[in-house]
């Protein structure tokens, strides 16, 4: 396996310890590397989805070929009957925008993953928006969500994220606004109460490392100096 710094061993520990993770490290310290890396050690994963902004397709891709320069893995793309194409494939890593999984929801969701990531997590945080709805009907072994934005400055979205990774852990949305939620006579979320408890009953689930936490895992900054 890859070389890993101390706290992404315990990442990818982590990740092959749960069947629903978030992976909420702030950005630059390797959440694509660690998840990679958590899929490549579980060799019974032989069918993994990914998810992501159009933007980071090809960067997941190049990242796969750079570690795991074993491993195939397919970008989806093209007219409909090529990611038809595509989506039957039998490569290990399928990795798509998520305006596909509207697009192409049929297909997707006809055959169980070992392995469903969604990168920048956010985007299915929304219980109303049809893209949250259509990812959790996906059936699948494994779930990670991986997002660099802490959600404590807005504890609202996270909990169709982990109702994903884990359904039911925070009970029903109703509930959980109940709980959670300060709003007012528009029923407009003015505040939030009882985090102490969403912490602990997310905690088993997330782990968070911060640039400054890992600092003296990093390799000194090496600066060059061009004429």
């Amino acid at each position: 396996s890859y070389m890993l710094y101390p706290y992404q061993r315990t990442g990818v520990d982590f990740l092959k310890a749960h069947h629903g993770a978030l992976l909420a490290d702030s950005v630059g310290l390797g959440k694509t590397l660690q998840t990679l890396t958590a899929c490549h050690e579980m060799p019974e994963a032989r069918n993994i989805l990914v998810f992501c902004p159009a933007i980071l397709k090809h960067q997941w891709l190049a990242e796969l070929a750079k570690f795991y320069p074993d491993t195939t893995g397919t970008v989806i793309e093209g007219t409909q009957a090529q990611r038809i194409k595509q989506w039957g494939g039998d490569q290990r890593f399928t990795i798509a925008n998520y305006e596909l999984l509207l697009r192409d929801f049929t297909v997707i969701a006809s055959r169980e993953r070992d392995v469903v990531i969604a990168d920048e997590s956010t985007r299915i945080s929304n219980p109303r928006a049809k893209q949250s709805k259509a990812i959790k009907k996906i059936p699948a072994k494994c779930r990670y969500a991986l997002s660099g934005t802490p959600y404590n400055n807005k504890p609202d979205d996270i909990w169709n994220v982990m109702d994903w990774l884990e359904p039911g852990v925070l009970g029903s949305w109703w509930s959980f606004m109940q709980e959670y939620c300060i709003r007012n006579h528009w029923n407009a979320v003015v505040g939030y109460r009882n985090l102490d408890m969403l912490k602990e009953k997310i905690a088993p689930y997330m782990i968070r490392r911060t640039k400054e936490e890992v600092l003296t895992e990093l390799p000194d900054i090496v600066t060059t100096e061009v004429p």
